[in-house]
């Protein structure tokens, strides 16, 4: 081999080396690009979408600090540290809304437990439609015909049916009904709204609890047994609406986005419960499974997928860009 040939060769083999190399790292930066690093998929469920700013956090510390002792203080934030890390979206939550009523976290918060963390939670869920936040977030006359709902990190509003029903009605419909049925349902003058709004809620508040699950004292716990009274709230009022109220029934059907909400909440509402019977937090809930999950009650819902023409929707997000081809149109705000 001469001399000139084995130049020739080695030439070759190095430009060889150095096409080689260039596509090998055209292919790691193409997986890194695309969300693929190193064979793990990054996917956007990684990203949480409870995003708050540094500022945020500062801002909502400083007031709700007013008047508070640097003791306490310190206190709060060891209790919603561990919060932010076992469930984001209750600290979501926290910091948004206190945010526009500290009033109502001072009001709420006691010493950070589980329990009072789900109740702080659940009541500030239910006051993101409170005239006072309407007021701050700077909505104008629109709003009174509206219901507002904190799901997912979005405000979704709905429009208000006019659904005529008197209390009287519903209390001869319903079965052995309690004091908390009288004070939570039978009294309400807006039914169906106010039992979506306690079913996001208890939601939120059920799941923080099941977060802390190691930490949870167990026992007769309220959480998952007002939830289930809630849910089967819901399936009460629209049998009536179905089978005393077949007008008011229809105007709940043809509104896609009340549907879509109802359908949602059921759906998200099911999946914790399943989680929470699997855990032994909770003794007191027995008569309320039996009932919410009782095929005849729970049947309501399929008559309502059915009716309404939407289909298996349940499942998706507010965001879900299928929601257009199904004719909804959710008017949402996003934090």
């Amino acid at each position: 081999m001469s001399k000139y040939f084995k130049i020739i060769l080695a030439i070759f083999l190095v430009a060889i080396l150095g096409i080689g190399s260039y596509f090998i790292y055209r292919g790691f930066s193409s997986k890194e690009n695309s969300g693929e690093i190193l064979g793990e998929n990054v996917t956007e469920d990684k990203i949480s979408r409870y995003q708050i700013t540094i500022k945020e956090e500062e801002e909502f510390y400083q007031l709700i600090g007013r008047g508070v002792t640097e003791t306490k203080l310190a206190e709060i934030k060891g209790s919603l540290d561990q919060l932010k890390e076992r469930y984001e979206e209750g600290y979501f939550v926290i910091v948004k809304v206190s945010s526009l009523i500290p009033d109502s976290f001072r009001q709420f918060y006691e010493d950070g437990s589980p329990a009072n963390l789900s109740l702080l939670v659940r009541e500030l869920t239910a006051l993101v439609d409170a005239s006072q936040v309407l007021e701050k977030r700077g909505y104008g006359e629109g709003v009174a015909f509206k219901k507002v709902f904190l799901i997912e990190d979005k405000e979704v509003f709905l429009e208000l049916i006019d659904l005529s029903i008197s209390s009287p009605e519903l209390r001869n419909y319903f079965e052995n009904s309690t004091d908390f049925d009288k004070e939570n349902f039978l009294k309400s003058a807006n039914s169906l709204y106010d039992i979506l709004e306690g079913i996001n809620a208890n939601l939120k508040g059920l799941r923080l609890i099941l977060a802390f699950e190691d930490k949870v004292k167990s026992g007769s716990r309220g959480e998952l047994k007002y939830h289930l009274r809630r849910v089967y709230h819901l399936e009460t009022y629209l049998w009536f609406l179905r089978e005393k109220s077949p007008s008011e029934w229809k105007k709940i059907v043809g509104d896609k986005e009340t549907v879509f909400l109802i359908q949602k909440l059921w759906f998200e509402s099911e999946r914790e419960v399943k989680k929470a019977f699997e855990t032994d937090l909770f003794s007191d809930y027995q008569s309320n499974q039996k009932l919410v999950f009782n095929p005849e009650n729970r049947g309501i819902f399929n008559h309502l997928e059915q009716e309404a023409g939407l289909g298996e929707i349940s499942d998706w997000t507010l965001d879900d860009q299928r929601l257009k081809g199904r004719g909804i149109e959710l008017d949402l705000f996003e934090y």
